[in-house]
């Protein structure tokens, strides 16, 4: 995820692509700028020299507009056919401009070359191609900042002559049939499945949100995508394939619907971002929108290749789905969202965590599976945290706040010292224990650096966490001058930790990957045990302020509030009504607390 935040800040401060649209968007150009199509009125034109070509005319091209554009791409292709097939050969162009050869190693694709373009107009020339294919378009994305843009800006060019029209290459996509042992009533018996929720039935009163059914066929595995009831017009369900738990280097398949058309687009993932492919590996691929729910089917072949156009130009990806046939090989992931408007099949980036097939299925085996959506060290790593700073922190500045004296009385022992000395002790080092091991947890399970800033304030919190335990070890003796020091040094520490703490991990419960039941349940149920203790460390003061200042007990602390000394004040007579009010506070504290901790664990570990 490191890689997309830091991308996500460039972006967001540039208004084009630094070195022109990528390669990758000359199949859909669709802008990854992470906003929608501009609805303002189209401030640009594509005019043409000539309105017809024959095979090899050069035309003169020029795009304008009323306002300046600092972003451009522009492609051809056929009325009818499929936009993976780009035609003619863009030449003699500014050097603000650079073509890339995307379809059949010619310069096809054409766009900026510099951060910005910044100009009214661009005159280049296209050279048609050597055959008559038809009737052609020209289709143009143009930019003018990096939230305002236009997509499918257009302008059709038709062929001089209707003889010798060659045919081009048309999509596939719509043209296959479905087949019947995939419907879910046949998961277990003629083909397996993975459903969410698990066990849940299809129907206009089902409750099922996702099914991927599969199933080997000869030469291939067969699958079926089923997005139930979408709701929206323009949504998506994308299955990944993974070998993994991680959904970086393996390949994606997204169905997806504008309200009009269906679409199924072969894509990879090189890292922690989806890029679609060359590749006609895709078979018998069948779609459709039946009573509000998206559905696509597709044969893949048992091994292949495909290209893809990574960082460091054209790349090679080899699949073999052989040996997971019979084994269980692979991991499915399921992510959901909205498909932008205008399109042909980019999608929005999906807000909340994709649901992970709970553990790896074999494409032969006719088992009905589950998903789930956090994986049990992402489980892990938010409990144990919460533990850590919503629980025992808390009960430990309490303790050490107000319970000097002991809980009832001032003569209580625990192991030869006060109480609260052992409790704090006890507390604090469990506290390291466990922010340790959740610290290490989510280290191994993701191997790297998630979430930039959510782990740049752990590793901070961490650090503290590790510097109030060594300072505590090595405290001077009470009534010294370094004592005083360390008093003070080791409370700010403490409240910086804690404040640290609950911001990191209220940051981590509104993290954008999570849905927002999650978003609302886990930051509601932190935010509940964060805030718990500071309201009984007010309650307590104001008890603590309400004491009488002569008391024999006020005064035996009054040398430096912020002492912290083993030595006992004056044994009271009896046990004073404020230590039993506080004791009964503490109680409800820690009772609280815990029904707190067990309903937050409880809500982590069904998600």
């Amino acid at each position: 995820m490191l890689p997309s935040l830091l991308a996500l800040l460039f972006l967001g401060s540039v208004t084009a692509y630094q070195r022109g649209a990528p390669i990758t968007l000359c199949y859909d150009p669709y802008p990854h700028h992470h906003a929608f199509r501009s609805e303002e009125p189209l401030p640009y034109t594509i005019q043409l020299d000539k309105q017809t070509y024959n095979p090899g005319d050069m035309i003169k091209v020029t795009v304008s507009g009323t306002e300046p554009f600092n972003g451009l791409q522009i492609a051809v292709h056929t009325l009818n056919g499929d936009w993976n097939t780009l035609f003619g050969e863009f030449m003699n162009y500014s050097q603000a401009l650079q073509a890339y050869p995307y379809y059949d190693n010619v310069m096809n694709c054409l766009t900026h070359s510099e951060k910005s373009v910044n100009t009214n107009s661009e005159v280049f020339y296209w050279k048609a191609p050597a055959v008559n294919y038809g009737d052609l378009i020209f289709s143009a994305t143009l930019v003018k900042s990096f939230e305002v843009f236009w997509v499918n800006v257009t302008a059709e060019i038709r062929a001089a002559s209707i003889a010798n029209v060659i045919t081009p290459p048309q999509s596939t996509i719509g043209y296959g049939s479905f087949d019947s042992k995939l419907d879910l009533s046949e998961c277990g018996k003629e083909s397996g499945c993975i459903t969410h929720p698990a066990n849940c039935k299809e129907g206009i009163d089902g409750d099922c949100m996702f099914a991927v059914a599969y199933m080997p066929v000869s030469g291939g595995v067969r699958f079926r995508l089923t997005h139930y009831k979408t709701e929206e017009q323009s949504s998506y369900m994308a299955l990944g394939i993974s070998e993994d738990e991680f959904m970086d280097h393996d390949e994606t398949f997204t169905c997806s619907q504008d309200g009009t058309s269906v679409d199924l687009a072969h894509g990879y993932n090189p890292a922690m971002y989806n890029i679609k492919v060359q590749s006609n590996t895709t078979t018998n691929i069948a779609v459709e929108v039946v009573d509000d729910s998206l559905v696509c089917e597709f044969t893949r072949p048992e091994t292949s290749s495909f290209n893809y156009y990574g960082h460091t130009g054209l790349d090679t990806h080899k699949i073999d789905y052989m040996n997971g046939i019979r084994t269980p090989e692979h991991h499915l992931y399921v992510a959901f969202g909205e498909r932008y408007a205008g399109s042909h099949s980019s999608v929005v980036k999906h807000h909340i965590l994709p649901i992970v097939s709970t553990s790896k299925v074999s494409f032969g085996d006719n088992s009905r599976h589950s998903f789930y959506t956090l994986a049990l060290g992402v489980k892990a790593h938010i409990i144990l945290m919460a533990i850590s700073w919503a629980a025992v922190a808390g009960v430990a500045m309490v303790v050490a706040r107000y319970y000097k004296d002991g809980f009832l009385n001032s003569t209580d022992r625990l192991w030869g010292l006060k109480p609260w000395f052992q409790v704090h002790r006890i507390l604090i080092s469990t506290l390291g224990i466990l922010t340790g091991v959740a610290f290490i947890v989510i280290f191994v399970h993701y191997g790297k650096i998630n979430q930039l800033v959510h782990a740049a304030c752990g590793i901070v919190v961490v650090g503290l966490t590790t510097l109030q335990i060594i300072v505590g070890i090595a405290r001077p003796d009470p009534g010294t001058i370094k004592r005083t020091v360390f008093n003070w040094f080791h409370r700010l520490t403490a409240i910086s930790a804690y404040i640290l703490a609950a911001a990191t991990m209220l940051i981590g419960a509104k993290i954008e990957y999570m849905n927002q039941t999650m978003q609302t349940s886990v930051f509601g149920l932190l935010f509940a045990m964060v805030l718990l203790p500071v309201v009984i460390l007010i309650i307590l003061e104001i008890i603590g302020c309400q004491k009488d200042e002569s008391s024999p007990e006020t005064q035996a602390k009054s040398t430096n509030g912020m002492q912290v000394e083993e030595k006992e004040a004056a044994d009271p007579k009896g046990v004073p009504s404020s230590h039993k009010t506080s004791f009964a506070i503490f109680i409800t504290f820690v009772v609280a607390m815990t029904a707190l901790l067990i309903a937050f664990i409880i809500v982590v570990a069904i998600l």
